[in-house]
Protein backbone atom coordinates (compact mmCIF):
# COMPACT_ATOMS: atom_id res chain seq x y z
CA UNK A 1 0.00 0.00 0.00
CA UNK A 2 2.94 2.23 0.84
CA UNK A 3 4.75 2.17 -2.46
CA UNK A 4 1.10 2.32 -4.44
CA UNK A 5 1.11 5.77 -2.76
CA UNK A 6 4.51 6.56 -3.38
CA UNK A 7 4.07 5.50 -6.73
CA UNK A 8 0.97 7.74 -7.00
CA UNK A 9 2.94 10.79 -5.43
CA UNK A 10 5.93 10.96 -7.75
CA UNK A 11 3.04 10.56 -10.85
CA UNK A 12 0.72 12.72 -10.02
CA UNK A 13 2.62 16.09 -10.17
CA UNK A 14 3.49 14.86 -14.03
CA UNK A 15 -0.17 14.27 -15.05
CA UNK A 16 -1.45 17.32 -13.59
CA UNK A 17 1.25 19.72 -15.53
CA UNK A 18 0.60 17.79 -18.81
CA UNK A 19 -2.92 18.11 -18.98
CA UNK A 20 -4.25 21.46 -16.59
CA UNK A 21 -2.98 24.46 -16.09
CA UNK A 22 -4.99 26.56 -13.25
CA UNK A 23 -7.44 23.42 -13.29
CA UNK A 24 -8.33 24.36 -17.02
CA UNK A 25 -6.74 23.09 -20.23
CA UNK A 26 -3.66 24.57 -21.89
CA UNK A 27 -5.46 24.36 -25.37
CA UNK A 28 -9.21 23.34 -26.24
CA UNK A 29 -9.87 22.95 -29.83
CA UNK A 30 -12.81 23.39 -31.77
CA UNK A 31 -14.65 22.35 -35.19
CA UNK A 32 -16.89 25.04 -37.27
CA UNK A 33 -18.84 25.07 -40.55
CA UNK A 34 -20.37 28.32 -41.88
CA UNK A 35 -22.54 26.63 -44.47
CA UNK A 36 -24.66 24.20 -45.42
CA UNK A 37 -24.64 24.24 -49.26
CA UNK A 38 -21.83 21.28 -49.59
CA UNK A 39 -21.72 21.00 -53.39
CA UNK A 40 -19.03 23.29 -54.16
CA UNK A 41 -16.10 24.01 -51.78
CA UNK A 42 -16.67 25.32 -48.50
CA UNK A 43 -14.10 26.68 -45.80
CA UNK A 44 -13.67 24.71 -41.96
CA UNK A 45 -12.13 26.63 -39.07
CA UNK A 46 -10.56 25.25 -36.48
CA UNK A 47 -10.05 26.83 -32.91
CA UNK A 48 -7.73 26.78 -30.40
CA UNK A 49 -8.05 28.71 -27.40
CA UNK A 50 -4.77 29.24 -25.57
CA UNK A 51 -4.55 29.51 -21.98
CA UNK A 52 -2.52 32.28 -20.60
CA UNK A 53 1.35 32.96 -21.27
CA UNK A 54 1.20 30.13 -23.45
CA UNK A 55 1.75 29.95 -27.34
CA UNK A 56 0.97 28.08 -30.11
CA UNK A 57 3.41 28.13 -33.76
CA UNK A 58 2.99 29.40 -37.02
CA UNK A 59 3.76 26.94 -39.98
CA UNK A 60 7.47 27.53 -39.85
CA UNK A 61 8.08 27.56 -35.70
CA UNK A 62 11.45 29.45 -36.29
CA UNK A 63 14.60 27.94 -34.10
CA UNK A 64 11.96 25.93 -32.24
CA UNK A 65 8.66 24.09 -31.94
CA UNK A 66 6.12 22.24 -34.38
CA UNK A 67 3.10 23.69 -36.45
CA UNK A 68 -0.52 22.53 -35.59
CA UNK A 69 -1.19 19.40 -37.83
CA UNK A 70 -4.46 17.67 -39.06
CA UNK A 71 -5.48 14.31 -40.23
CA UNK A 72 -8.89 13.99 -41.56
CA UNK A 73 -11.39 11.83 -42.45
CA UNK A 74 -13.95 13.05 -45.28
CA UNK A 75 -16.32 11.32 -47.45
CA UNK A 76 -15.27 9.46 -50.53
CA UNK A 77 -14.16 11.77 -52.87
CA UNK A 78 -13.34 15.13 -50.56
CA UNK A 79 -10.44 16.56 -50.65
CA UNK A 80 -9.24 19.30 -48.18
CA UNK A 81 -6.24 21.89 -48.34
CA UNK A 82 -3.74 22.90 -46.47
CA UNK A 83 -4.17 25.15 -43.31
CA UNK A 84 -4.00 28.99 -43.79
CA UNK A 85 -1.78 30.64 -41.21
CA UNK A 86 -3.08 33.90 -39.65
CA UNK A 87 0.57 36.41 -39.99
CA UNK A 88 1.83 34.96 -36.77
CA UNK A 89 3.93 37.32 -33.97
CA UNK A 90 7.80 37.07 -32.88
CA UNK A 91 8.48 35.12 -29.69
CA UNK A 92 12.02 36.34 -29.16
CA UNK A 93 14.21 35.49 -26.21
CA UNK A 94 18.26 36.47 -26.28
CA UNK A 95 19.31 33.00 -28.02
CA UNK A 96 15.94 32.25 -29.89
CA UNK A 97 13.56 33.42 -32.18
CA UNK A 98 10.11 31.60 -32.90
CA UNK A 99 6.78 32.81 -34.82
CA UNK A 100 3.53 31.81 -33.28
CA UNK A 101 0.05 32.82 -31.53
CA UNK A 102 -0.78 33.61 -28.24
CA UNK A 103 -4.76 33.15 -26.68
CA UNK A 104 -5.94 32.06 -29.89
CA UNK A 105 -5.55 30.45 -33.19
CA UNK A 106 -8.10 30.07 -35.61
CA UNK A 107 -6.78 28.30 -38.88
CA UNK A 108 -8.76 27.30 -42.08
CA UNK A 109 -8.86 25.18 -44.76
CA UNK A 110 -11.04 24.49 -47.97
CA UNK A 111 -12.70 21.33 -48.48
CA UNK A 112 -13.50 20.53 -52.30
CA UNK A 113 -16.65 17.76 -52.82
CA UNK A 114 -16.39 15.20 -55.56
CA UNK A 115 -17.02 15.90 -59.45
CA UNK A 116 -19.55 14.91 -59.82
CA UNK A 117 -20.90 13.68 -56.37
CA UNK A 118 -20.03 9.99 -55.41
CA UNK A 119 -23.57 7.73 -55.13
CA UNK A 120 -23.18 7.01 -51.47
CA UNK A 121 -22.97 11.26 -50.59
CA UNK A 122 -25.80 12.61 -48.79
CA UNK A 123 -25.01 16.32 -49.25
CA UNK A 124 -26.86 17.03 -45.71
CA UNK A 125 -26.22 14.63 -43.50
CA UNK A 126 -22.20 13.44 -43.29
CA UNK A 127 -19.16 13.52 -40.54
CA UNK A 128 -15.88 15.53 -41.07
CA UNK A 129 -13.15 14.04 -38.16
CA UNK A 130 -10.16 15.72 -37.43
CA UNK A 131 -7.43 14.21 -35.35
CA UNK A 132 -5.03 16.99 -34.42
CA UNK A 133 -1.62 17.23 -32.62
CA UNK A 134 0.06 20.27 -31.63
CA UNK A 135 2.60 21.65 -29.18
CA UNK A 136 2.02 24.03 -27.21
CA UNK A 137 5.01 26.14 -25.12
CA UNK A 138 5.93 28.48 -22.37
CA UNK A 139 8.96 28.29 -20.46
CA UNK A 140 8.94 24.27 -21.43
CA UNK A 141 6.84 22.64 -24.05
CA UNK A 142 3.97 19.87 -24.26
CA UNK A 143 2.50 18.33 -27.20
CA UNK A 144 -1.48 17.72 -27.38
CA UNK A 145 -3.76 15.75 -29.56
CA UNK A 146 -7.30 15.87 -29.73
CA UNK A 147 -10.26 14.53 -32.65
CA UNK A 148 -12.95 16.74 -33.85
CA UNK A 149 -15.36 15.45 -35.23
CA UNK A 150 -18.67 17.47 -36.56
CA UNK A 151 -22.14 16.09 -37.85
CA UNK A 152 -23.22 18.46 -40.54
CA UNK A 153 -27.14 17.11 -39.51
CA UNK A 154 -26.48 19.05 -36.37
CA UNK A 155 -25.36 22.73 -37.35
CA UNK A 156 -28.00 24.85 -36.27
CA UNK A 157 -28.59 28.81 -37.48
CA UNK A 158 -26.61 30.00 -34.10
CA UNK A 159 -23.98 27.81 -34.81
CA UNK A 160 -23.64 28.44 -39.08
CA UNK A 161 -23.73 32.30 -37.77
CA UNK A 162 -21.05 31.93 -35.08
CA UNK A 163 -18.94 30.10 -37.71
CA UNK A 164 -19.31 32.47 -40.49
CA UNK A 165 -18.45 35.53 -38.24
CA UNK A 166 -15.40 33.33 -36.90
CA UNK A 167 -14.51 32.74 -40.16
CA UNK A 168 -14.83 36.29 -41.22
CA UNK A 169 -12.76 37.89 -38.58
CA UNK A 170 -9.93 35.44 -39.53
CA UNK A 171 -9.96 35.82 -42.84
CA UNK A 172 -9.06 39.72 -42.11
CA UNK A 173 -5.68 38.68 -40.05
CA UNK A 174 -4.74 36.15 -43.01
CA UNK A 175 -1.46 37.73 -45.07
CA UNK A 176 -2.08 39.61 -48.25
CA UNK A 177 -0.21 39.79 -51.87
CA UNK A 178 2.56 42.05 -51.78
CA UNK A 179 1.15 43.89 -54.29
CA UNK A 180 -1.22 45.10 -51.56
CA UNK A 181 1.63 46.98 -49.68
CA UNK A 182 2.69 49.06 -52.45
CA UNK A 183 5.89 47.11 -52.42
CA UNK A 184 8.31 46.11 -55.07
CA UNK A 185 10.67 43.58 -54.36
CA UNK A 186 13.79 45.06 -56.22
CA UNK A 187 16.40 42.13 -56.07
CA UNK A 188 17.10 39.00 -53.90
CA UNK A 189 20.56 38.11 -53.89
CA UNK A 190 22.81 35.75 -51.75
CA UNK A 191 26.63 35.51 -51.49
CA UNK A 192 28.75 32.74 -49.42
CA UNK A 193 31.48 33.14 -47.38
CA UNK A 194 32.88 31.01 -44.77
CA UNK A 195 30.15 27.97 -45.62
CA UNK A 196 26.88 30.47 -45.11
CA UNK A 197 24.82 32.27 -47.23
CA UNK A 198 23.97 36.08 -46.74
CA UNK A 199 20.52 36.62 -48.05
CA UNK A 200 19.80 40.36 -48.91
CA UNK A 201 15.79 41.19 -50.07
CA UNK A 202 15.79 44.80 -51.22
CA UNK A 203 11.93 46.43 -51.47
CA UNK A 204 11.31 49.98 -52.72
CA UNK A 205 7.49 51.80 -52.84
CA UNK A 206 5.72 53.88 -50.69
CA UNK A 207 5.90 51.88 -47.56
CA UNK A 208 9.64 50.46 -47.75
CA UNK A 209 11.01 51.78 -45.06
CA UNK A 210 7.90 51.17 -42.97
CA UNK A 211 8.65 47.65 -42.73
CA UNK A 212 9.41 46.17 -39.32
CA UNK A 213 10.42 42.30 -39.83
CA UNK A 214 10.37 39.16 -41.94
CA UNK A 215 9.23 35.91 -41.34
CA UNK A 216 10.64 33.71 -43.58
CA UNK A 217 9.07 29.75 -44.71
CA UNK A 218 11.73 27.26 -43.94
CA UNK A 219 13.88 26.38 -46.67
CA UNK A 220 15.33 23.32 -48.31
CA UNK A 221 18.54 22.58 -47.49
CA UNK A 222 19.17 25.36 -45.00
CA UNK A 223 18.95 26.37 -41.55
CA UNK A 224 17.93 29.87 -40.70
CA UNK A 225 19.51 31.71 -38.68
CA UNK A 226 16.33 33.61 -36.75
CA UNK A 227 18.23 35.86 -34.70
CA UNK A 228 20.10 37.20 -37.77
CA UNK A 229 17.37 38.65 -39.37
CA UNK A 230 17.25 42.33 -39.75
CA UNK A 231 15.31 45.19 -41.60
CA UNK A 232 17.07 48.36 -42.11
CA UNK A 233 15.68 50.75 -44.70
CA UNK A 234 13.56 48.46 -47.02
CA UNK A 235 16.11 45.90 -46.58
CA UNK A 236 16.73 42.28 -45.07
CA UNK A 237 18.92 40.26 -44.67
CA UNK A 238 19.67 37.19 -42.49
CA UNK A 239 22.15 34.04 -42.37
CA UNK A 240 21.83 30.88 -43.54
CA UNK A 241 23.05 27.58 -43.14
CA UNK A 242 23.59 25.15 -45.89
CA UNK A 243 22.59 21.30 -44.17
CA UNK A 244 24.75 19.89 -46.79
CA UNK A 245 27.10 20.51 -49.40
CA UNK A 246 24.55 20.38 -52.20
CA UNK A 247 22.44 22.45 -50.66
CA UNK A 248 20.77 24.88 -53.77
CA UNK A 249 19.10 28.40 -52.85
CA UNK A 250 17.14 29.40 -55.90
CA UNK A 251 13.87 30.43 -53.82
CA UNK A 252 12.34 32.06 -50.84
CA UNK A 253 8.98 32.41 -49.04
CA UNK A 254 8.20 34.52 -46.54
CA UNK A 255 6.30 37.28 -44.65
CA UNK A 256 7.15 40.80 -45.22
CA UNK A 257 5.64 42.64 -42.26
CA UNK A 258 4.44 46.10 -41.47
CA UNK A 259 3.07 46.56 -38.26
CA UNK A 260 0.65 43.93 -37.29
CA UNK A 261 -0.09 43.21 -41.21
CA UNK A 262 1.73 40.24 -42.83
CA UNK A 263 2.36 40.36 -47.15
CA UNK A 264 3.44 37.00 -48.77
CA UNK A 265 6.37 37.22 -50.13
CA UNK A 266 7.64 34.26 -52.90
CA UNK A 267 10.99 35.33 -54.81
CA UNK A 268 13.35 33.78 -57.33
CA UNK A 269 17.02 34.58 -55.73
CA UNK A 270 19.94 35.34 -57.68
CA UNK A 271 23.30 34.03 -56.26
CA UNK A 272 26.44 36.06 -56.46
CA UNK A 273 29.84 34.12 -57.11
CA UNK A 274 31.90 34.44 -54.27
CA UNK A 275 34.42 32.67 -52.84
CA UNK A 276 34.90 29.88 -55.60
CA UNK A 277 31.10 29.23 -56.27
CA UNK A 278 27.64 30.10 -57.00
CA UNK A 279 24.72 29.15 -54.08
CA UNK A 280 22.33 28.00 -56.92
CA UNK A 281 25.03 25.54 -58.35
CA UNK A 282 26.43 23.90 -55.52
CA UNK A 283 26.89 25.40 -51.65
CA UNK A 284 30.30 24.32 -50.51
CA UNK A 285 30.48 24.18 -46.61
CA UNK A 286 33.28 24.92 -44.64
CA UNK A 287 35.63 26.41 -47.29
CA UNK A 288 38.23 23.04 -46.50
CA UNK A 289 38.56 19.83 -47.11
CA UNK A 290 36.15 17.36 -45.31
CA UNK A 291 37.35 15.37 -41.82
CA UNK A 292 38.54 11.89 -42.43
CA UNK A 293 37.51 8.72 -40.85
CA UNK A 294 40.53 8.35 -39.16
CA UNK A 295 40.56 11.46 -37.98
CA UNK A 296 37.08 11.63 -36.51
CA UNK A 297 37.70 8.69 -34.56
CA UNK A 298 40.29 10.07 -32.75
CA UNK A 299 38.63 13.09 -32.10
CA UNK A 300 35.73 10.60 -30.60
CA UNK A 301 38.17 8.32 -28.45
CA UNK A 302 39.27 11.48 -26.91
CA UNK A 303 36.01 12.67 -26.22
CA UNK A 304 34.97 9.29 -24.80
CA UNK A 305 37.92 10.10 -22.76
CA UNK A 306 37.07 13.28 -21.46
CA UNK A 307 33.10 12.10 -20.39
CA UNK A 308 35.02 9.32 -18.21
CA UNK A 309 36.13 12.39 -16.23
CA UNK A 310 32.69 13.92 -16.17
CA UNK A 311 30.89 14.29 -12.11
CA UNK A 312 27.82 12.24 -13.45
CA UNK A 313 30.24 9.29 -15.00
CA UNK A 314 32.60 8.93 -11.55
CA UNK A 315 30.64 6.90 -9.22
CA UNK A 316 30.36 4.27 -12.44
CA UNK A 317 33.93 3.91 -12.86
CA UNK A 318 34.31 3.00 -9.42
CA UNK A 319 31.47 0.21 -9.83
CA UNK A 320 33.69 -0.99 -12.67
CA UNK A 321 36.88 -0.93 -10.76
CA UNK A 322 35.37 -3.03 -8.19
CA UNK A 323 34.25 -5.49 -11.10
CA UNK A 324 37.45 -5.19 -12.59
CA UNK A 325 38.94 -6.47 -8.92
CA UNK A 326 36.49 -9.24 -8.53
CA UNK A 327 37.96 -10.78 -12.44
CA UNK A 328 41.20 -10.47 -11.04
CA UNK A 329 40.98 -14.24 -10.48
CA UNK A 330 39.96 -15.31 -13.92
CA UNK A 331 41.43 -16.32 -16.81
CA UNK A 332 42.28 -14.03 -19.46
CA UNK A 333 39.68 -15.23 -21.84
CA UNK A 334 36.95 -14.44 -19.33
CA UNK A 335 38.20 -10.63 -18.75
CA UNK A 336 38.49 -10.40 -22.73
CA UNK A 337 34.88 -11.93 -22.95
CA UNK A 338 33.71 -9.37 -20.56
CA UNK A 339 35.19 -6.79 -22.12
CA UNK A 340 34.02 -7.71 -25.48
CA UNK A 341 30.25 -8.02 -24.37
CA UNK A 342 30.35 -4.81 -22.23
CA UNK A 343 32.09 -3.19 -24.99
CA UNK A 344 29.33 -4.59 -27.86
CA UNK A 345 26.63 -3.36 -25.74
CA UNK A 346 27.14 0.21 -25.07
CA UNK A 347 28.07 0.32 -28.91
CA UNK A 348 24.31 -1.77 -29.73
CA UNK A 349 22.86 0.85 -27.22
CA UNK A 350 24.20 4.16 -29.01
CA UNK A 351 23.53 2.30 -32.46
CA UNK A 352 19.38 1.66 -31.59
CA UNK A 353 19.31 5.84 -30.43
CA UNK A 354 20.77 7.17 -32.78
CA UNK A 355 19.07 4.91 -35.13
CA UNK A 356 15.30 5.69 -33.91
CA UNK A 357 16.50 9.33 -34.16
CA UNK A 358 17.44 9.20 -37.91
CA UNK A 359 14.38 7.23 -38.53
CA UNK A 360 12.17 9.99 -36.67
CA UNK A 361 13.82 12.66 -38.66
CA UNK A 362 13.62 11.05 -42.19
CA UNK A 363 9.63 10.59 -41.24
CA UNK A 364 9.87 14.71 -41.23
CA UNK A 365 9.95 14.72 -37.45
CA UNK A 366 11.40 17.89 -36.37
CA UNK A 367 13.24 16.62 -32.94
CA UNK A 368 16.51 15.42 -31.88
CA UNK A 369 17.55 13.80 -28.30
CA UNK A 370 15.90 15.68 -24.84
CA UNK A 371 12.75 16.31 -27.30
CA UNK A 372 10.96 13.25 -25.94
CA UNK A 373 11.48 14.67 -22.31
CA UNK A 374 8.27 16.77 -23.39
CA UNK A 375 6.41 14.57 -24.14
CA UNK A 376 4.35 13.66 -20.90
CA UNK A 377 4.23 10.00 -22.01
CA UNK A 378 7.43 9.40 -21.55
CA UNK A 379 8.37 11.20 -18.79
CA UNK A 380 5.94 9.32 -17.06
CA UNK A 381 7.77 5.95 -18.56
CA UNK A 382 11.30 7.47 -17.16
CA UNK A 383 9.56 8.45 -13.99
CA UNK A 384 8.41 5.06 -13.15
CA UNK A 385 11.41 3.34 -14.35
CA UNK A 386 13.75 6.05 -11.90
CA UNK A 387 11.13 5.38 -8.98
CA UNK A 388 11.86 1.80 -9.59
CA UNK A 389 15.92 2.43 -9.56
CA UNK A 390 15.36 4.14 -5.91
CA UNK A 391 13.80 0.83 -4.80
CA UNK A 392 16.03 -0.65 -5.78
CA UNK A 393 19.38 1.07 -4.57
CA UNK A 394 17.31 1.27 -1.08
CA UNK A 395 17.16 -2.45 -0.91
CA UNK A 396 13.73 -2.90 -1.62
CA UNK A 397 14.19 -5.38 -3.99
CA UNK A 398 17.60 -6.76 -5.58
CA UNK A 399 18.28 -8.46 -9.11
CA UNK A 400 21.05 -10.93 -9.52
CA UNK A 401 22.94 -10.77 -12.25
CA UNK A 402 22.45 -14.29 -14.61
Amino acid sequence: MKLTFALFLTLMPVFSMAQLVDGKPLVTPSLHIGTTDFSKPFTVAIRFQIAPEWHLYWKNPGDAGLAPKAEWTLPEGFSVSDFQFPTPHKIATESAVDYGYDRELVLLATITPPKPPTRNFTSKNFTLKADLTWLVCRESCIPGDATLELNTASLTQKALAEANALIEQTRKKLPEPLANATLTLESATATQKDGKALLTLRFSGDNAKKITDFFPEELSGFIINHTSIRVTNGTVTMTLTPSSKDSKLTEVKGLVVIGEKGYELSATVKSVEMGGGLLNQEFKTGGGESLSIWLALLFAFIGGVILNVMPCVLPVISLKVMGFVEQAGSGASKSIQHGLMFTLGVLLSFWALALVAVLLQQAGEQIGWGFQFQSPAFVVVMSVVMFVFGLNLVGVFEVSAP
